[in-house]
């Protein structure tokens, strides 16, 4: 990328530290390997099917079901095949994070960043000065940083996917726009020819839960609710959790010889919650 882009593109209201791998979302990146296989399969074959899906998929669950665990790795093995666009995970608390202004512009920087086919059409959006501006209307960042840009690029033969974690981390000020900003996502891509994906990740607030139960979502989107998981296939999952962070303690065969039953004990105890486990371990 020469220069005068690299310029161009910094300009845009976005925020670094929304991506996946920046050193804010270090907590979620605690994925242990042979945990969420179905889960992470079935997002997996979403996000690299290049026939016919939905192109956005809501995965939502209670608060320490591990939504944001699994987006992180989604993203991890999706960003390793050059097939993640962008990704912005939104922290409760950070005044940056928790609002949606910088939501559009990050994804348009990360787009252009990662994407080389998209690249020229978004800093061609970025010579406008008025779509750089944090001020302006969502409507606004969404369809001149990524969807008119979007509609020159040529056919392209394999999906590329947006990961957006954690809608229900937006602060109370934001809650009434977060529904206006999914509608219009959902008819933006609609509008689109190219293979844009998103992953939408959330728990089940009710604001949230109507947007996504109107005509726009029935039509474009694939919801996943970590709920509905067998309760079994859960419990194993953190059993494993359980048995790989512990195990290798030497202290904790003395706990083992004392209390056999311990893991299954913790697995009981965790209710299904893989922060339980996490904070366990901690």
């Amino acid at each position: 990328m020469d220069e005068e882009s690299k310029v161009l593109l910094n300009k845009l209201s976005h925020r670094d530290q929304a991506e996946y791998g920046s050193p804010i979302n270090v907590a979620k990146s605690g994925y242990l390997p042979g945990t969420r296989a179905e889960v992470l399969k079935t997002l997996e074959n979403w996000a690299t099917d290049e026939g016919q899906q939905a192109s956005i998929f809501i995965l939502s669950g209670a608060a320490g079901t591990g939504k944001s665990t699994i987006a992180h790795e989604l993203a991890r093995r999706l960003d390793r095949k050059r097939r993640l666009g962008a990704s912005f995970f939104f922290v409760r608390g950070d005044a940056d994070l928790s609002c949606i202004s910088y939501v559009f512009p990050t994804i348009a920087y990360q787009l252009a960043r990662s994407q080389p086919h998209m690249r020229s059409n978004i800093i061609g959006a970025c010579r406008n000065p008025s779509f750089r501006t944090q001020d302006h209307d969502v409507a606004h960042q969404l369809d001149h940083g990524i969807i008119i840009p979007l509609k020159s690029v040529s056919e392209h033969p394999y999906p590329v996917v947006v990961i957006v974690d954690a809608l229900d981390e937006c602060t109370d000020p934001e809650l009434e726009r977060i529904p206006r900003m999914l509608h219009l996502l959902a008819n933006g891509l609609r509008s689109l020819a190219y293979p844009l994906r998103v992953l939408l990740t959330t728990r089940p607030e009710l604001h949230i839960e109507r947007a996504f139960e109107t005509l726009e979502f029935a039509r474009s989107a694939k919801p996943y609710r970590l709920h509905a998981i067998s309760r079994t296939i859960v419990d194993e999952d953190i059993r494993h959790f359980f048995s790989e962070k512990l195990l290798p303690l030497p202290q904790f065969n003395e706990v083992l010889t004392l209390r056999p039953t311990v893991i299954d004990d913790l697995t009981r105890s965790a209710d299904g919650l893989f922060i339980y486990a996490s904070t366990v371990i901690r």
